[in-house]
């Protein structure tokens, strides 16, 4: 079972995995979409320890948080 990690410990992964996306020249968006759609952590290069950093995060947990800032934002957006 994967260690409970507050939003903010998700979130500094989830930044830090994409960074090291972007420095490998991937397209970040891409691969963590990948990555989520299908379990498959071969879409995250082990580059820079990027796949066994986002493979600590629950994949639900991370659906979850991502669903949330998006439907939060868009509510505010429409609200604005």
């Amino acid at each position: 079972m994967k260690k409970a990690l507050s939003r903010e410990e998700r979130r500094a992964i989830l930044s830090r995995v994409y960074d090291i996306l972007v420095t490998q020249n991937y397209d970040p968006i891409r691969q963590i979409s990948g990555y989520l759609l299908t379990e498959d952590p071969t879409y995250i290069p082990d580059c820079k320890n990027a796949r066994a950093l986002i493979v600590s995060i629950d994949r639900t947990v991370l659906l979850e948080d991502l669903l949330l800032l998006y439907f939060n934002s868009d509510r505010k957006a429409v609200t604005s």
